[in-house]
């Protein structure tokens, strides 16, 4: 795994602007080659931990933000470069625990080790990671700071991905009351957190405040995104399916065939997401007493 020398470079130097580093100084600690255009990360790794370098606590800081942008670039496209980001990111847990202590870069990494378990179904891992990042990020931050709402969201994500809906819950009550506090109440990041607690509710057979919290998640989207916007047709089909369970199958018709127009729109007729919902709207028409169509 290789990355651009000059970024990495420009990273060190920002982090450490004390200290003089350029491609020359560093190449005199053997953390690469001049010939060479991209490091290699593992060799990277290896050279930046050793005490003699005169940055090696910025290096370490920009290996982290690199592997961590790789992490999100990457995330569910390349498997197996995210166990080398993986492989790569835990080692430097290990070296920024015994001698950076508690710092966010760890925190930092230790949150995109979770998500890379995530996203590798090992949700129970990823909980792991998630604790330790968080317990930083409180320690640091204190209990309701911003900084700790995305990782409130993984770890309650987590926890719905093993069934543990109430500690889903739990937790991103927390991040939504932190987001609301920062954000305000009407900010997209607030409408996420209030559709991701209404499916938590809707999991724990409390429809009706599953259907609250959407029905408020979509006004807030409609506002920022316009009626067309996919964000917008995902909630319409989470609505639609509370609206469902609790008998009203009108307007579970109603939403789904606006899903359906949206989501025509945005990812063409023979999407996979196409098919959940003409699905959806065909046992909406099914309960209504169609019988001879999916949708019209």
């Amino acid at each position: 795994m290789t990355y651009p020398r000059e970024i990495l470079v420009a990273a060190i130097g920002e982090l450490q602007p004390n200290v003089n580093v350029d491609d020359a100084v560093l190449a005199n600690y053997s953390i690469f080659n001049l010939a060479e255009k991209a490091v290699a990360i593992h060799g990277l790794l290896q050279a930046a931990m050793r005490e003699t370098v005169p940055c090696v606590a910025a290096t370490a800081e920009a290996l982290v933000e690199v592997l961590v942008a790789v992490q999100r670039e990457k995330a569910r496209i390349d498997f197996p470069l995210m166990q080398q980001v993986l492989a790569h990111l835990v080692e430097l847990i290990v070296w920024l625990e015994t001698n950076m202590a508690r710092t966010m870069v760890l925190a930092m990494a230790l949150n995109a080790c979770g998500n890379i378990h995530c996203n590798s179904f090992s949700d129970a891992q990823a909980i792991l990671f998630y604790k330790r990042a968080l317990a930083i990020k409180e320690r640091y931050y204190g209990q309701d700071d911003v900084e700790l709402a995305e990782t409130l969201v993984n770890l309650g994500n987590a926890h719905g991905a093993l069934d543990d809906q109430a500690k889903k819950m739990e937790l991103l009550e927390r991040a939504l009351a932190i987001k609301e506090r920062y954000y305000g109440p009407d900010h997209v990041e607030v409408a996420m957190t209030l559709a991701n607690l209404g499916n938590a509710y809707g999991a724990l057979g409390d429809t009706a405040k599953q259907k609250a919290l959407l029905e408020r998640a979509l006004v807030i989207e409609e506002h920022q995104y316009g009626p067309d916007h996919a964000e917008v047709a995902k909630t319409l089909g989470s609505l639609g399916t509370a609206y469902s369970e609790l008998g009203d199958h009108a307007t579970t018709k109603a939403m789904l065939k606006r899903t359906l127009a949206i989501k025509g729109r945005h990812y063409g007729p023979d999407h996979a997401e196409m098919a959940i919902t003409v699905f959806n709207l065909g046992m909406a028409y099914k309960s209504l007493g169609y019988r001879a169509t999916a949708h019209t």
